[in-house]
Protein backbone atom coordinates (compact mmCIF):
# COMPACT_ATOMS: atom_id res chain seq x y z
CA UNK A 1 0.00 0.00 0.00
CA UNK A 2 1.08 3.55 -0.79
CA UNK A 3 0.20 6.68 1.17
CA UNK A 4 0.14 10.08 -0.57
CA UNK A 5 0.68 13.08 1.69
CA UNK A 6 -0.44 15.68 2.63
CA UNK A 7 -3.85 14.40 1.46
CA UNK A 8 -3.54 11.06 3.31
CA UNK A 9 -4.73 9.22 0.18
CA UNK A 10 -4.21 5.44 0.22
CA UNK A 11 -3.70 3.31 -2.92
CA UNK A 12 -2.44 -0.12 -3.95
CA UNK A 13 0.90 -0.08 -5.79
CA UNK A 14 0.94 -2.49 -8.73
CA UNK A 15 4.49 -1.84 -10.01
CA UNK A 16 7.53 0.46 -9.68
CA UNK A 17 9.85 1.29 -12.61
CA UNK A 18 13.13 3.16 -12.87
CA UNK A 19 14.35 3.95 -16.41
CA UNK A 20 11.83 1.45 -17.89
CA UNK A 21 13.12 -1.36 -15.65
CA UNK A 22 11.03 -2.94 -12.90
CA UNK A 23 12.48 -2.49 -9.39
CA UNK A 24 11.42 -3.84 -6.01
CA UNK A 25 11.84 -0.51 -4.18
CA UNK A 26 13.11 3.04 -4.59
CA UNK A 27 14.97 5.30 -2.20
CA UNK A 28 15.17 9.03 -1.53
CA UNK A 29 16.17 10.96 -4.66
CA UNK A 30 15.31 8.15 -7.09
CA UNK A 31 13.24 9.18 -10.11
CA UNK A 32 10.62 6.48 -10.58
CA UNK A 33 7.26 5.84 -12.11
CA UNK A 34 4.69 3.61 -10.50
CA UNK A 35 1.26 2.25 -11.24
CA UNK A 36 -1.37 2.51 -8.52
CA UNK A 37 -5.00 1.51 -8.32
CA UNK A 38 -7.99 2.24 -6.09
CA UNK A 39 -7.31 6.00 -6.23
CA UNK A 40 -8.98 8.77 -8.21
CA UNK A 41 -6.68 11.07 -10.17
CA UNK A 42 -8.60 14.07 -8.80
CA UNK A 43 -7.56 13.08 -5.27
CA UNK A 44 -3.86 13.63 -6.06
CA UNK A 45 -2.22 17.04 -6.47
CA UNK A 46 1.14 18.23 -7.76
CA UNK A 47 3.71 18.13 -4.99
CA UNK A 48 2.23 15.21 -3.06
CA UNK A 49 4.75 12.76 -1.61
CA UNK A 50 4.30 9.00 -1.86
CA UNK A 51 5.52 6.54 0.74
CA UNK A 52 5.15 2.98 1.93
CA UNK A 53 2.37 2.63 4.51
CA UNK A 54 4.25 -0.07 6.46
CA UNK A 55 7.65 1.64 6.52
CA UNK A 56 7.48 5.20 7.93
CA UNK A 57 4.74 6.77 5.73
CA UNK A 58 5.11 10.45 4.75
CA UNK A 59 3.66 13.02 7.10
CA UNK A 60 3.45 16.78 7.35
CA UNK A 61 6.49 18.61 8.75
CA UNK A 62 6.04 21.35 11.33
CA UNK A 63 8.95 23.27 9.79
CA UNK A 64 12.02 22.80 7.61
CA UNK A 65 15.11 24.71 6.50
CA UNK A 66 15.91 25.01 2.79
CA UNK A 67 18.97 26.20 0.88
CA UNK A 68 18.07 28.07 -2.33
CA UNK A 69 20.65 28.77 -5.03
CA UNK A 70 19.78 31.15 -7.87
CA UNK A 71 21.97 30.28 -10.86
CA UNK A 72 20.83 32.76 -13.47
CA UNK A 73 18.19 35.45 -13.41
CA UNK A 74 16.76 36.81 -16.64
CA UNK A 75 14.27 39.69 -16.30
CA UNK A 76 11.85 38.19 -18.82
CA UNK A 77 11.87 34.79 -17.07
CA UNK A 78 10.90 35.98 -13.59
CA UNK A 79 7.18 35.93 -14.37
CA UNK A 80 6.44 32.26 -15.04
CA UNK A 81 9.60 30.20 -15.39
CA UNK A 82 12.20 28.71 -13.09
CA UNK A 83 15.58 27.91 -14.65
CA UNK A 84 17.43 26.64 -11.61
CA UNK A 85 16.47 25.71 -8.08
Amino acid sequence: MVNFAPGNVMAECKSVEMHHTSVEKAGPGDSVGFSVRNVNLRDLRRGYVAGNVKDDPPRQAESFTAKVIICKVMPHSLKNETHCL
